[in-house]
């Protein structure tokens, strides 16, 4: 695209967003947030247009740092956008824009997850059609709840497609960590003034079990890098970071985050190619530790767990021999009656939002999109899982290596704490973890392009005399 065109769409795309802005503004007919909102998507447009990166990394910035916006509610479920959503939508139409005005960009750049995306995709897809249609299920309740999870794939796919070389990731990176120190931050100056802490902008009560679930995806990359990095400084920073997270982690008072971490460690324990044991003697030192300096309230939330009392009609249940608490018995009974409505619809569910949430990815998605749905899933996990271990075992880069170390370590910790929670539904878990799985399987790509670029610049420096000898040798 000549330098004549791409400032003519510029100075257009700009135009038609701010033009409004004014018009709205002088009639005193436009909120405060509209505004806002109308102001910030110029601006993405124009950090697109003069350096892509910032647009990205305006992105991830909002993933975690935005506040929602009521659009209304279905069956008095509210509806709400971030600025993200808006973002992402307004990025995917300037990739189009792109896409019209270059022929060599392709719509979707090939990755290793593509096809599990989109086979997963389809079953929900199916099942919510026929929970639509048989089932009774909101067609507009149902479509907005798949626009939410199509959004995170679509995220991925859109992040794919920028994805350029090392530098560029290396800064990506740099900015989540950026947003990771705020968000923890934050959660440090709620100690002592909430029960239990959560991210910014998460309404009156909080999400302690998503910000407990982001910080195991953060955590898990700055113990990757720790591990494979080359620079003293780097190992500093991410050490400085992890001490950060601890205490507003342990105040999320979310069990299911503690369980993430413990699996998320073991993972990294077994999995690295480096540092196993200086990792194993650092998890035994920071569970003698936390054994000994836990606050009461980890104490009391965790013995609460396995510690059996009776409640308003929750009768106690048993778990190998053990009764637990209230909560997990109410989770227990859930499941039990999820097994009755599953056996009338095991093939394809009831359609997402069919039978409501439960607490539990697996039995939610089990119960929404049936056994066709549950394979779908459990693929995908397979290929996310399987795509990060090759990375990790064949990059060459300690960056790289960090990364992928980092991410798939902290994949199968969102596995455990799935077990629990709809973790693959939570916008701020899964917002940062596909953008940085889409960073993850640009690596490969990147990597050999680095090689090719090297072999070439080598083949330049090579004599004329010995390249002409070698021509002569391959001819015969």
């Amino acid at each position: 695209m000549s330098d004549r065109y791409r400032k003519m769409i510029f100075f257009l795309m700009v135009a038609s967003i701010l033009a409004p802005v004014f018009i709205l503004a002088l009639n005193e007919s436009i909120s405060e947030t509209a505004l806002v909102i109308m102001l910030l998507s110029a601006a993405v447009v124009g950090l697109f247009f003069l350096r892509e990166d910032l647009a990205l990394m305006l992105i991830i910035a909002s993933m975690l740092l935005s506040p929602e916006i009521s659009m209304g509610a279905i069956e008095r479920k509210p509806i709400v956008i971030r600025f993200e959503d808006i973002f992402l939508v307004l990025l995917s139409f300037l990739w189009m824009v792109k896409i019209a005005v270059r022929k060599d960009v392709r719509l979707i750049a090939p990755t290793p997850l593509n096809r599990y995306l989109g086979l997963y995709s389809l079953m929900f897809i199916i099942a919510t059609g026929k929970g639509v249609i048989v089932d009774g299920v909101n067609p507009v309740k149902g479509f907005f709840y798949m626009a939410k999870y199509l959004e995170y794939f679509v995220l991925y796919i859109v992040v794919s497609n920028f994805m350029r070389d090392k530098k560029q990731l290396k800064t990506l990176m740099a900015m989540f960590f950026f947003v990771f120190i705020i968000v923890n931050i934050y959660a440090i100056s709620q100690i002592g003034h909430r029960p239990r802490v959560s991210a910014p902008f998460e309404g009156p009560v909080g999400e302690p079990n998503t910000l407990g679930g982001y910080q195991v995806i953060m955590t898990a990359l700055a113990v990757g890098f720790t591990i494979h990095s080359r620079s003293f400084a780097t190992k500093a920073a991410m050490i400085s970071m992890i001490g950060l997270t601890v205490a507003p982690f342990l105040y999320t008072l979310s069990r299911s985050s503690y369980l993430a971490l413990i699996v998320m460690f073991l993972t990294m324990t077994v999995v690295a190619s480096r540092g196993r044991r200086r990792l194993a003697v650092s998890l035994l030192v920071l569970v003698a530790l936390t054994a000994v300096l836990l606050p009461n309230e980890v104490r009391d939330r965790i013995k609460d767990t396995f510690t059996a009392h009776p409640s308003e009609n929750i009768p106690v249940q048993t778990v190998l021999g053990v009764k637990v608490g209230p909560s997990a018995s109410a989770r227990l009974l859930s499941y039990k009656q999820v097994f009755a409505d599953f056996i009338k619809s095991p093939v394809t569910g009831y359609g997402v939002t069919g039978k409501g949430f439960l607490d539990s990815q697996f039995v939610t998605t089990l119960l929404e999109t049936g056994v066709l749905g549950m394979i779908g899933f459990l693929f995908m996990l397979y290929g996310v899982a399987r795509h990060t271990l090759r990375v990790y075992r064949t990059a060459g880069d300690s960056f790289y290596k960090g990364m992928a170390l980092g991410f798939f370590s902290a994949h199968i910790g969102m596995i455990a704490h799935a077990i629990t929670a709809n973790t693959f539904i939570i916008i701020r878990i899964m917002e940062p973890y596909w953008f940085i799985a889409a960073m993850l399987m640009a690596v490969p790509r990147i990597e050999r392009e680095e090689n090719d670029n090297l072999t070439a610049v080598q083949e330049d420096d090579t004599p004329r005399g010995i390249r002409n000898v070698e021509l002569l040798v391959g001819e015969a």
